[in-house]
């Protein structure tokens, strides 16, 4: 049998560090990644994410962005692509903070960098600060957590345990603390598969062997191909005629055509808006990594409203800083994720 494509690319280049021999303050080989339309369209079919500011021509300048930009996922892929690059598939994401400065969009370049900043052992673990650049400025900053394999030959083994929510604020909206804590469950609409991996991968051209069906995934600690561990939110995203900002009309080019086949629920992060708000964007997201999701794996994720700000000014209007607490399983309730997300829901009046 031939071997797979992924596995001969990733054999070129033959990154396989292990915990000793990464030193702190070490700089990671930059990594230049042109956005083009096609690059949105992979996005979009890859994180099964279409929401209208990352595909909408003219839609995004309206609310006054420079143009439709990549989403928060495609971030999450490109920072985690860049850290497997450069250590290895045997490398295992434990942990990934995310905060979005401003926008990429079709025609810039993302310039991707980072540091080795810390070190720890028991288990053996690197911390890199990383960000993305584009012509303009720093576009995303992140830190993330790796787990590395050790020359004494220990086995990675990630895990998650639910945690209770912080007290809420006294500051909170009076509106938000009538959500606060309230769980919902939103079950995948479809389950993981061979087939979406690839997309997701493929949206930034990431070519670790664990993600496609290789003689390598199948003789990893995994025993087979698995997903991407920061690709949580891909799986448990609504079908694409249900994505919008108003869930009643998502499609802003339709306003009177309601979700079809109905409309998502099961969400704490779809269903809650503040009174009077218009737009949703995601500034920031802290991603937690346990067991990763594998083809024919089925999704749940159980969600809630954990903070809330009073109103705020930004440079995007009014609106509220609202965090959300999500849980991921698998089906057979093994916490594959756990994600704090916060959106900023402005375009109040």
């Amino acid at each position: 049998m031939a071997t797979h494509p992924i596995q001969t690319l990733w054999e070129s280049k033959g990154n396989h560090l292990t915990w000793e021999e990464v030193e702190v303050g070490a700089q990671l080989q930059q990594l230049r990644f042109p956005i083009t339309w096609k690059t949105m369209a992979i996005a979009a079919a890859g994180t099964r994410d279409f929401f209208p500011y990352h595909h909408h021509p003219t839609q995004p300048k309206e609310l006054g962005m420079r143009g439709p930009f990549v989403n928060t996922m495609f971030f999450q892929g490109l920072f985690s692509r860049f850290t497997t690059d450069w250590s290895g598939p045997e490398s295992f994401v434990i942990s990934l903070d995310l905060q979005m400065v401003d926008q990429l969009i079709p025609g810039d370049t993302a310039i991707v960098s980072g540091t080795v900043t810390g070190k720890s052992t028991d288990p053996e673990r690197v911390e890199l600060k990383l960000k993305i650049e584009n012509q303009i400025g720093v576009v995303a900053l992140s830190t993330v957590w790796l787990a590395m394999p050790s020359r004494r030959g220990d086995a990675i083994s990630p895990s998650l345990e639910d945690e209770a929510l912080p007290d809420p604020d006294p500051a909170m909206p009076a509106e938000a603390k009538e959500w606060y804590g309230r769980e919902l469950v939103r079950q995948a609409v479809y389950p993981v598969s061979e087939a979406q991996i690839g997309l997701w991968a493929d949206a930034v051209q990431d070519a670790n062997p664990l993600y496609a069906p290789t003689e390598y995934a199948a003789r990893s600690r995994f025993g087979g191909m698995i997903a991407p561990p920061v690709s949580l939110l891909t799986w448990i995203q609504p079908r694409a005629h249900q994505q919008g900002p108003d869930i009643r009309h998502p499609d802003v080019d339709n306003p009177d055509q309601p979700p079809w086949p109905n409309m998502a629920s099961g969400s704490a992060t779809a269903q809650f808006r503040m009174p009077g708000v218009s737009e949703i964007i995601v500034p920031k997201i802290t991603l937690e990594c346990g067991s990763p999701y594998r083809p024919g794996d089925t999704v749940s994720m159980t969600s809630s409203l954990a903070a809330c700000s009073p109103r705020k000014r930004t440079r995007l209007g009014d609106g509220y800083f609202v965090t959300f607490k999500e849980i991921y399983k698998n089906q057979l309730g093994d916490i594959t994720g756990r994600i704090f997300m916060t959106l900023f829901q402005y375009g109040t009046k």
